[in-house]
């Protein structure tokens, strides 16, 4: 093998007594060239691509499932397209800067961050599986999987380089956005404007050479994507909620970007600029080892599965009533009924929510002891849109901050209906809900019903309200997420009123069916 030509140097002492050494420029090493460093690049990138894929395959069906639906997850695939913007804005105008590395760091950065997304998904998604699709903790494992890929192939400051993109990036995790949404109202024109965000903070860095221009481009991107959005509203008011997702978020930073880099001066600094990025070797001459343990990482994520949900209900009953307030079986009396309006916020623009009181006609010693008649509430809930009862579990219509719930039971109902049997404690008011839910559909529509009865045989006593309180909720949701599921758990129910409430979910069923068939031979 020959060996390496020599680097011709000679030195210069100057007048202070300083020494200077000089090389040759004939025969100093050459810079790498522009089409290699471009297909490693590319190489590493579809690397980190291909190990993600293969780890989050499951992840990729569920999403794809929901995206299907035209749930917000429609939004995912724009993410990756913004914080990609962000990305090549910021390539555009970093200059060259001084070649200090620490592979040693790269590696105990890239394998920490490997640990943090395997834990993710494989112990903490599994744990919270009641709402998994509200959290998608999923996601947010993949979002530190490609981070570390990026620590590991191209180094850390390399990375960290691009932190804006990556905190744009991070938005794929879809538990903040379907927070502000409901916040916002929860219409599709709410969910197009929380994305809209996005793309502004998109726009904003890819102009952002200044602060001035960085201001531009996010006032520029705003006008356009409000543009769009109000256009969408009032002329396409029925639209998909995807395009009300896509088009203004997509129009935004492009046309703001073409008009920030429209004069032909600025251009030719842009494109100078984007081949000195490519003029410089990489941090990591080579990610051989580094490839090797994310393709090991990513083959061991793979065999994690992630929770199920349902995205159509199981039982379909051809023209149930669907959409008012349930028929009363004859073995009970209607106290009272009440519908609340802000169920379109969670549930769509015709969800609708019923809340009935029902009492016994007779008593039951079973029942109670004085045989008295015993109450129980039923709340019904109606969409067009049934994923939406796998995204919003029950924590989100009522307000159930600090109560504890147990592990619910399967019961075979009538007519092929399974119910699911649990436990509600509100230990600050000493009572005990046994609660049953079930949903069905009639082919169009879905209707989810809930059940209550408490230990507290009293008139006057006490049910949950459905109630809308998001922020409290949400702080419910995190005391879980960091503090476990004990302190939100019924570890051993007692299921006081079982048989009272399967056999009033028995009833209630039969008496839809009934009605179903009356409305189908009229």
């Amino acid at each position: 093998m020959a060996s390496a030509a020599p680097v011709a140097t000679h030195t210069v002492t100057q007048p202070h007594g300083a020494v200077d050494t000089i090389t040759d420029p004939s025969t100093a090493k050459p810079s790498p060239s522009i089409r290699g460093v471009a297909y490693t690049i590319v190489g590493r990138w579809l690397l980190i691509a291909t190990c993600a894929s293969v780890a989050y395959s499951h992840t990729a069906v569920a999403v794809i499932q929901e995206m299907g639906t035209g749930n917000l997850m429609v939004y995912l695939p724009l993410v990756f397209v913004l914080a990609g913007v962000a990305a090549l804005g910021i390539a555009l105008r970093v200059g060259r800067e001084l070649p200090i590395h620490d592979r040693q760091a790269d590696a105990i950065v890239g394998g920490l961050l490997l640990i943090i997304a395997v834990v993710t998904q494989g112990l903490l998604n599994p744990r919270y599986s009641n709402v998994y699709l509200l959290l998608h903790l999923d996601l947010l494992s993949l979002w530190v999987f490609i981070l570390a890929g990026s620590v590991l192939m191209f180094g850390l400051r390399p990375t960290g380089r691009y932190w804006q993109a990556w905190v744009i990036l991070l938005t794929m995790f879809p538990f903040p956005p379907r927070l502000l949404i409901l916040i916002f109202g929860g219409s599709t024109v709410a969910a197009g404007l929380v994305v809209l965000v996005v793309a502004v903070v998109a726009a904003a860095t890819a102009t952002a050479r200044s602060s001035r221009r960085a201001l531009t481009g996010a006032l520029l991107a705003a006008l356009v994507g409000l543009t769009v959005l109000a256009i969408l509203h009032v002329g396409f008011p029925g639209a998909p909620r995807a395009v009300y997702i896509w088009l203004p978020s997509v129009a935004a930073p492009v046309i703001a970007g073409l008009i920030m880099y429209h004069d032909s001066s600025r251009t030719g600094l842009v494109t100078r600029r984007m081949f000195d990025r490519l003029d410089r070797p990489l941090a990591t001459s080579t990610a051989r080892r580094p490839a090797i343990v994310l393709l090991l990482v990513g083959a061991a994520v793979h065999f994690i599965q992630v929770p199920t949900f349902a995205v159509q209900p199981a039982v379909e009953i051809p023209h149930l009533q669907i959409g008012r307030p349930l028929t009363v079986p004859p073995q009970w009396r209607e106290v009272s009924v009440r519908e609340y309006d802000w169920a379109r916020r969670v549930y769509g623009t015709d969800g609708l929510m019923y809340r009935q009181e029902l009492v016994a006609l007779d008593g039951n010693p079973a029942w109670d002891r004085a045989n008295r008649p015993r109450k129980i509430v039923a709340d019904t809930i109606s969409t067009n849109r049934p994923i939406l009862f796998s995204v919003y579990p029950v924590n989100v219509v009522y307000n159930l901050v600090g109560d504890r719930f147990s592990d619910d039971v399967p019961i075979d109902l009538d007519h092929g209906v399974q119910g699911r049997l649990s436990t509600l404690v509100d230990d600050s008011a000493l009572l005990t809900y046994t609660r049953m839910t079930w949903w069905w559909g009639d082919g169009a529509r879905a209707q989810g019903i809930q059940l209550l009865s408490v230990d507290d045989h009293q008139a006057g006593a006490v049910f949950p309200q459905p109630e809308l309180t998001t922020v409290a909720n949400v702080n419910s949701v995190l005391s879980v997420l960091f503090r476990g599921n004990a302190i939100a758990q019924d570890r051993d129910p007692n299921f006081k009123d079982r048989d009272l409430i399967v056999t009033a979910a028995n009833q209630i069923i039969d008496a839809q069916v009934e009605a179903a068939g009356r409305a189908a031979a009229s």
